[in-house]
């Protein structure tokens, strides 16, 4: 959280760490140091709705029995 300034950076990071991986698609991603400091960040720059976005285009997987 603490690398994160902009909207796009939480692109740009799951993008590389996806690249590092060599994948496609993550199947767990925490939201590392969420604390009552970075909380305001959360909300500043959308990092939930970019959560659901990464969800909904694929990126994240949830395996639904």
């Amino acid at each position: 959280m603490w690398e994160i300034e902009t909207y796009e950076d939480c692109d740009r990071y799951l993008n590389e760490q996806l690249e590092r991986l060599d994948t496609h698609y993550i199947d767990f991603y925490l939201l590392h140091a969420v604390n009552k400091n970075y909380w305001d960040k959360v909300k500043k720059f959308g990092i939930l709705k970019f959560l659901d976005r990464a969800l909904a285009d694929g990126r994240f997987f949830i395996r639904r029995n």
